[in-house]
């Protein structure tokens, strides 16, 4: 089957954040704003689905470190410190404009996910957007790609899914998806090498 729909994931593929999640942390932190960044709660599958409220956890952790700094305004300097890849945004565009349905696919807690959907724009960005927190499962699961499959009603070969984790690619493999691993970081070419050869063609900006 011909690929209809090009999957993309968020962080490390249509976005970065400059310098890190703990650089907008160290004017309050000082030295220790890395490993607070680095703690493995902010992690937790369970804010990533959606059941579990991260901001509430935030705060209860920051009151634990003495720092004087709001769990809003440190929510912003974490993950909200957010910049478009220009040459993944100029695809995604040229993808569209070839006739391809193009898609959002990642793990999001909820205000986050509301805050790319909107302040980024990924809403009129992308035909679909899918979150982990509204699917209820997040990635690496399979569960996420065989739901995302049964909302847009296609066939698995007919999806095509960028991602800039292995772990994720090889879920989305195993769920029948065309699959390919590229981080922002990676010429733009190597992008387009993948799009090759699964027979993915661009009017402009392509091979």
């Amino acid at each position: 089957m011909r690929v209809q729909h090009v999957l993309f994931d968020a962080d490390g593929v249509m976005q970065f954040i400059p310098g890190g999640l703990h650089l907008g942390l160290v004017p309050a932190f000082g030295e220790r704003a890395l490993a607070f960044a680095q703690q493995p709660w902010h992690s937790d599958p369970a804010f990533l689905t959606g059941f579990d409220d991260y901001p509430a956890r935030l705060a209860e952790e920051l009151a634990l470190t003495g720092v004087d700094l709001s769990a809003d305004d440190a929510f912003s300097l974490m993950w909200e410190r957010v910049e478009l890849v220009p040459e993944a945004v100029q695809v995604v565009h040229d993808l569209a404009s070839a006739g391809y349905r193009v898609h959002l696919a990642t793990n999001q807690e909820r205000r986050r996910a509301n805050f790319m959907r909107e302040a980024v724009g990924y809403d009129t960005m992308f035909e679909m957007s899918f979150y982990s927190c509204d699917l209820g499962v997040a990635k690496p699961d399979r569960a996420f790609f065989d739901e995302v499959l049964r909302r847009l009603r296609a066939a698995p070969d007919e999806v095509l899914f960028i991602d800039d984790h292995e772990l994720n690619v090889m879920a989305a493999a195993s769920a029948g998806m065309r699959a390919t691993q590229w981080h922002n970081l990676q010429p733009t070419e190597e992008l387009f090498e993948a799009f090759n050869r699964h027979g993915v063609r661009l009017h402009a900006g392509g091979p």
